[in-house]
């Protein structure tokens, strides 16, 4: 539809044209959306570069434009590329004081400091799950020092007396008196 949209804009008004670069930047999330984020950096540095040529690069819009890059590229598996183009749209969004929010500024900070912090591992449960998947019922718990621990193991079951019912009172023993 974006694309569609595009051809539209471009043959009434021609290329180059600042609703283009906004149409662009609609195909981009779409195509984002859409995990084809190679496709989707291509369109959103085309709209970049349209932003900058006519509105200037202390644009906030242009600086919204260079976030949306950095999203295409995360997409595109291009993180190195994507913490680049994030820091430089936050120093043009803190360029620009009084027409961006602090949340603005924010969410552009935590996808720069999410960028650059090692992956967070795997959790525990799921890992154990991986590697042994038919054991995979073990739980997995903290003790009070904060060290992983399995659970202690359950006691054996003890024979069967003549008659099977499962003691209620909580007695481990052998010493539950039936009622």
């Amino acid at each position: 539809l974006y694309a569609r949209a595009l051809q539209i804009v471009e043959a009434q008004l021609g290329p180059g044209k600042l609703n283009s670069a906004r149409v662009l930047m609609g195909l981009r999330k779409a195509l984002q959306d859409q995990g084809r984020g190679v496709e989707a950096a291509a369109a959103a540095r085309r709209a970049v570069a349209v932003l900058e040529r006519k509105l200037g690069g202390k644009d906030p819009e242009v600086a919204r434009a260079k976030v949306g890059l950095g999203e295409a590229l995360e997409v595109a598996g291009e993180a190195e590329k994507a913490a680049e183009v994030y820091a430089e749209a936050l120093r043009s969004l803190q360029a620009v004081e009084g027409k961006v929010t602090p949340a603005e500024l924010g969410a552009v900070e935590d996808k720069i400091r999410r960028l650059h912090q090692p992956p967070e591992p795997e959790p525990v449960a799921a890992r154990e799950k991986s590697i042994h998947p038919a054991e995979s019922t073990t739980s997995i718990a903290r003790d009070t020092s904060g060290v992983l621990a399995a659970p202690p193991a359950a006691p054996a079951p003890r024979p069967a007396r003549g008659f099977a019912f499962k003691c209620v009172c909580g007695a481990e023993d052998g010493s539950c008196v039936v009622q």
